[in-house]
């Protein structure tokens, strides 16, 4: 069988260091790919994430065997579960489930009844479950958009649809984003340029893009001078970029604004700029810009809380996932000057968890868990807090460590996955499949289903 040099590559830089595979690191390197095909096999059912995503690579793309598209998605979604997330680019690959179409459908349709929270939802399972390059795309524009505003989950969803080989569809969506958000629209144009660079692709090259937006920055189009900064940002060149975003922001670009504050807060650019991200924080709330209007908005609350949520009720009406978990700790809360109401606590919660925002999971979670606003639920509790802990929220796994530490049988079962992962807390895939398989035999019915779906 010939190979191409892309696939000997994957397979040659994914190799661990661990005994178990030194015969399959062997093989390879004698190009006997069917042997080592054979031999990733018990390696997998010990549940060694590596051979698992060795194993369905292997099976996607036909070495050492026939292609099997089936097994191919069962190993690397088992590698996923154990915590290989580089897993998931070849799983992208693989064709979407026929159902899938369905619902995306299902999800459009929803949108047009006007229920977003009903889409979001129909389009995520068809993204995680059935790898639908649509539903990744839907997912990208909602979160990119201003009224479900995430660019960590905009970004997530749109780098789906590149592996999935949508490029063209990524790279115009990523203009589209232009006005809004230059942040997200640089870091989708270049994700989409990146992925063009391995493959036959019919995207322009990067230096076609930087020749046009620089033409229209120059003709006055500030959403081009704001995006081309951005795109040199995230490219590395920070300080060419830096300049023009601050042309456009000093020109009027809202988005421009947004995106100086986002990057002095932040790293990228070097040590964070307290004196000039509170500058651009406070001209781009003045703007409207929501997440700069909840940080305005948590900024005044540590003076006055109440003379603060007018602000942040303005924030997460335009979009902000902090300052929907702000509002719904304000209605949770007492001192902020509003009615305690743990319903419509939730409700606010309720939509910063389906943007993915850590706090509002945490919060929502211990909701759950004590039966604020609802039913107690632990299992769904605990799960919640668990994701925030994984999307790296101190509190959330501080929490965890607590639970277990109490013998709150969920909250053993969540820590113990996070360990099998290596998320957030040192990886002991022994330990962490021996515990779940104690609180398993205790009763816990998430260990049990977890047993039977992914142990080994």
């Amino acid at each position: 069988m010939r190979l191409s040099l892309a696939v000997l590559l994957s397979l040659a830089t994914v190799l661990p260091a661990e005994d178990e595979l030194a015969d399959v690191r062997a093989a390879l390197a004698k190009r006997r790919y069917e042997r080592a095909r054979a031999l990733l096999a018990p390696a997998c059912k010990k549940r060694n994430r590596d051979a698992m995503r060795m194993l369905g690579e292997m099976c996607h793309n036909g070495v050492g065997g026939p292609r099997d598209g089936d097994a191919a998605e069962r190993w690397l979604r088992f590698a996923i579960e154990y915590g290989d997330l580089a897993a998931e680019k070849t799983l992208w690959k693989l064709r979407e489930t026929p159902w899938a179409a369905a619902v995306v459908e299902e999800g459009r349709e929803a949108m047009l009844q006007g229920d977003p929270l009903a889409a979001i939802r129909l389009w995520r399972r068809a993204a995680d479950e059935g790898l639908s390059r649509d539903a990744a795309l839907a997912l990208g524009a909602i979160f990119g958009g201003k009224e479900f505003h995430s660019l960590a989950e905009s970004v997530r969803a749109y780098r789906r649809a590149a592996y999935g080989g949508r490029l063209r569809a990524v790279f115009d969506a990523g203009q589209r984003h232009m006005h809004d958000d230059p942040s997200l629209a640089a870091t989708v144009i270049s994700l989409a340029l990146t992925e063009a660079r391995a493959k036959k692709s019919v995207l322009p090259p990067e230096q076609e893009v930087l020749d046009a937006w620089t033409a229209r920055a120059q003709g006055g189009d500030l959403d081009a001078l704001a995006s081309l900064g951005m795109l040199y940002v995230v490219g590395g060149q920070a300080d060419r970029g830096l300049l023009y975003v601050w042309q456009a922001a000093e020109r009027g670009h809202v988005g421009a604004a947004g995106a100086l504050y986002g990057e002095f807060v932040g790293t990228r650019i070097g040590p964070p700029d307290p004196e000039a991200s509170e500058h651009w924080m406070r001209i781009a709330a003045e703007r409207g810009h929501a997440d700069s209007l909840a940080a305005a908005g948590m900024k005044l609350a540590q003076s006055d809380r109440a003379k603060a949520v007018p602000t942040l009720r303005r924030a997460a009406e335009r979009g902000s996932g902090v300052a929907r978990y702000v509002m719904g700790m304000c209605h949770w809360q007492e001192g902020w000057g509003v009615e305690r109401d743990a319903v419509r606590a939730v409700a606010y919660l309720d939509v910063g968890v389906e943007q993915r925002e850590p706090f509002a999971m945490f919060l929502l979670g211990v909701f759950r868990i004590k039966g604020f606003g609802g039913k107690e639920d632990p299992a769904a509790g605990w799960a919640l807090v668990a994701h925030a802990a994984g999307l790296g929220n101190k509190p959330s796994l501080d929490a965890i460590r607590r639970g277990a530490k109490e013998g709150r049988p969920h909250a053993v079962f969540q820590l113990a996955r996070l360990r099998i992962r290596g998320h957030r807390v040192p990886r002991n895939q022994d330990d962490g499949l021996n515990t779940i398989r104690t609180v398993a035999a205790a009763g816990c019915e998430p260990a049990r289903a977890w047993l039977k779906r992914w142990g080994p």
